[in-house]
């Protein structure tokens, strides 16, 4: 139970007031759902569903979800990533790796193979996952600013045109994060 006697009800963690970025649905201490939503950070199972379908549509193998929370991306959902990944991966600053890269860029990051990749882009870790090709895409709010990356892995070995960046851009923008 959160300070206001609520139950999150979409992450079964107890509600909390300020502070947290969190779009959440709660539960009354009756047990009735409210309609009570923090609206910067997205619903778990939604967003979930979300990377499952853009994963699936773009016949990639593996994806992930990252929100700006302050001085760091914060994995917020994951598709096929090894568990030591997930842990590598929980939080990432500006910077580092595909995803910190394409926050401090701006601009799509990609490498044609995760595994050989020598441009330095590709953090150690990122070679455990069983994919080749790859991009973390930066997706942002309605103020421009950035809100998150969105990155995305295929099975086979491949270099991105710009025509495909784009239509993945576009498609990681409706990423419910």
């Amino acid at each position: 139970m959160g300070p206001d006697g609520r139950m999150n009800v979409a992450v079964g963690q107890p509600a909390t007031r300020g502070g947290h970025a969190g779009r959440r649905r709660r539960a009354m201490p009756d047990g009735r759902a409210s309609r009570c939503y923090h609206s910067a950070m997205a619903d778990p199972a939604a967003l979930d569903h979300w990377l499952r379908s853009f994963v699936g549509a773009n016949g990639a193998v593996a994806g992930t979800a990252h929100q700006l929370t302050g001085d760091a991306l914060e994995l917020k959902a994951h598709v096929n990533i090894p568990p030591k990944v997930v842990e590598i991966t929980r939080s990432i600053p500006r910077g580092k790796g595909m995803a910190g890269l394409a926050w401090d860029r701006d601009q799509p990051v990609s490498t044609c193979n995760l595994k050989e990749d020598k441009t330095g882009d590709v953090r150690p870790g990122a070679r455990a996952v069983d994919a080749s090709a790859a991009v973390a895409l930066p997706i942002h709010g309605a103020d421009g600013g950035l809100r998150g990356v969105i990155g995305i892995a295929f099975a086979g070995e491949r270099t991105m045109a710009e025509d495909e960046l784009s239509r993945l851009s576009a498609e990681a923008e409706r990423a419910p994060l």
